[in-house]
């Protein structure tokens, strides 16, 4: 069974542009299918028995073990990004949801459907 990751703020705490390409501070980030909790609720629902999701909603609490998780993984993607305690919520304010598919990054800044998570398996 494949195992996806998501890593997430707080929609509260989001900028007020999210997008990481935009200026304009219209607050319009791309998002396919609404929230991120919508996403996972849908798919553990309609797709539970295709993969496992492991949700990282960040909070102060779990600031240490979601950077050292995110951190991983972008080593495994091959990418240079340094994730720490004391950065994790400034990348993810720009970044979220980042989404890892058995370990490896698929996808940041765009909240897809449970029916895109699903096909991104495939």
């Amino acid at each position: 069974m494949n195992l996806i990751e998501i890593f997430y703020i707080d929609e509260a705490e989001m900028p007020a542009s999210c997008c990481s390409s935009c200026s304009s501070g219209c607050g319009g980030c791309d998002i396919g299918g609404g929230s991120i909790e919508d996403t996972i609720r849908d798919f553990r629902n309609d797709y539970d028995d295709e993969a496992f999701i492991k949700a990282y909603k960040l909070t102060d609490q779990n600031a240490d073990d979601t950077s050292i998780r995110l951190q991983e993984i972008y080593v495994n993607s091959g990418e240079t990004l340094i994730i720490t305690p004391s950065n994790i919520k400034f990348i993810l304010s720009k970044l979220t949801p980042i989404i890892a598919i058995d370990g490896e990054l698929v996808k940041s800044n765009y909240v897809p459907t449970a029916v895109e998570l699903k096909m991104a398996l495939d």
